[in-house]
């Protein structure tokens, strides 16, 4: 009788790791077909071919857009982020906004840090982006506002550059409306932060749209050091314009970062201009 007993409580322990394994393989396959049925997207879209693209988004969420694992979430919430992306390119801007707003209804509130990276991406990259570029700049505003607001303390590098990115996009959004004493008040407190936070910036990267290529987060700083050097000339204060370009030279002049040196060169030429 002991004998069996022992014998079966082996063949529930065996049974159990069985199933588990089986559970995990299920997992992890669904992982990898999201991931390749996603990169599959990528390339078309990176193709230019903007309608297969968009098919290929769709059926990722389709077949995958109910999976609760997080990795297998994070897959479909980039596509969907890629799909609004691809109609952007289309100029199919009203439809692009209503996928932003489907991302964030879906999944705004997600605790995985990857899926969150992913809404800001829509809201910054896409739905503000357009705004902006509609001249909407008072709705460009509230989504830069909601962006700081609800994702402000997530611990994720790209999501702290995203973040860097929407700031210094409403101080400009701010500047184009001729409010030019709160955009500078903006990229004011974005030198504090970088200035008392200098190890969390080093740590921060920001990823290029077009090229794909990663910045410093502090390559943020000296833009708009850049910006707010524009503004004060705009309203006439000659000296304080000078100042801040001088202040970058002294600041970052000896900076290699390329994006850095970018605007280090287009601090040096205004000043040179203001002689």
């Amino acid at each position: 009788m002991m004998q069996n007993q022992k014998h079966f409580c082996l063949f529930l322990a065996a049974a159990f790791v069985f199933l588990f394994s089986l559970v995990a393989h299920a997992q992890q396959s669904s992982q990898d077909r999201a991931w390749a049925l996603r990169e599959k997207g990528s390339v078309l879209l990176e193709q230019k071919k903007y309608d297969a693209a968009i098919a290929v988004f769709e059926e990722v969420d389709r077949r995958f857009g109910q999976d609760a694992s997080p990795e297998v979430r994070s897959h479909v919430v980039n596509a969907l982020v890629e799909r609004a992306i691809a109609l952007e390119m289309q100029g199919r801007t009203s439809l692009a906004l209503l996928a932003c707003d489907e991302i964030d209804r879906r999944f705004g509130r997600d605790t995985f840090l990857i899926v969150r990276h992913q809404v800001v991406l829509a809201l910054n990259r896409v739905k503000a982006k357009i705004l902006f570029e509609q001249k909407k700049y008072d709705e460009a505003i509230e989504v830069y506002g909601v962006l700081i607001d609800r994702f402000g303390d997530d611990d994720y590098s790209r999501t702290r550059g995203q973040l860097l990115e929407a700031t210094l996009n409403m101080g400009n959004a701010y500047g184009r409306k001729g409010e030019f004493d709160e955009a500078i008040e903006l990229f004011e407190a974005m030198d504090r932060s970088y200035t008392e936070n200098m190890a969390t910036f080093d740590r921060t990267f920001v990823v290029d749209g077009q090229l794909g290529i990663m910045h410093p987060g502090h390559s943020l700083i000296v833009e708009a050091l850049y910006a707010k050097s524009g503004m004060l000339l705009e309203q006439n204060k000659r000296a304080a314009t000078i100042a801040t370009l001088e202040e970058i030279e002294r600041r970052f002049g000896q900076d290699t970062e390329p994006k850095v040196r970018h605007w280090v060169a287009l601090a040096r030429k205004f000043r040179a201009n203001m002689n």
